[in-house]
């Protein structure tokens, strides 16, 4: 990523897995702590939201076969921001167009 930018490196990788079986493991350490602070090992410097929602949004054009979450802390988590950021980012993987912005949007209307 850092060599070749961010857009081109994944574009390079999701060519590579086109048409194969792939299992996803997301591990939300890798998620900036701006992002997701309810993490064992909080990340400065990680994939901020625009980058993982991006990323989770080419996911689903694969094919995904098994998915798993991983090190998220509850006791950590910060009014569970890290717990609805990795349910958005499930349904994303998996095809679905879920946002929590949107879902904010619907309840101030």
């Amino acid at each position: 990523i850092l060599l070749k930018g961010f857009g081109p490196a994944l574009g390079d990788l999701f060519k590579k897995l086109a048409g194969k079986p792939i299992h996803v493991s997301l591990d939300l350490d890798s998620i900036d702590i701006l992002d997701a602070p309810g993490v064992g090992i909080p990340s400065r410097g990680g994939f901020d939201f625009r980058e993982i929602k991006f990323i989770a949004e080419e996911i689903s054009k694969l094919n995904v076969i098994a998915m798993d979450i991983v090190e998220l802390n509850p006791s950590l988590d910060d009014n569970n921001r890290t717990a609805r950021l990795a349910v958005e980012l499930a349904v994303n993987c998996l095809g679905g167009k879920y946002s929590l912005y949107s879902e904010y949007l619907k309840t101030q209307s």
